[in-house]
């Protein structure tokens, strides 16, 4: 497929952008959830803590994150209710 010029290939100037932007947002996304680990929070069946049902319905890519990061990551990117389990779907 090649380049076009003009409006189209504005439009497809636009969409390789947004393309590397999403990227990095990902990238960024990833390091922050790095920067949450799981070790940090309360121990199973301490008080506040993720309930034993929950953190087995968690996905394992999510495990070593801790419980927070999700709602600390939704709060920052305005993100509620069904957009917000559509982006972080522990299914």
């Amino acid at each position: 497929m090649g380049w076009a010029s003009g409006p189209l290939g504005a439009v497809q100037a636009a969409d390789r952008e947004m393309a590397r932007q999403l990227a990095v947002r990902a990238r960024a996304v990833a390091a922050f959830a790095a920067s949450r680990p799981a070790s940090a929070d309360r121990a199973p069946g301490a008080p506040g803590a993720m309930s034993a049902e929950r953190w087995a319905a968690r996905s394992e890519v999510l495990q070593p994150v801790s419980e927070w990061a999700t709602p600390e990551l939704a709060v920052a990117l305005n993100l509620t209710g069904r957009r917000r389990r559509r982006c972080w779907s522990s299914r």
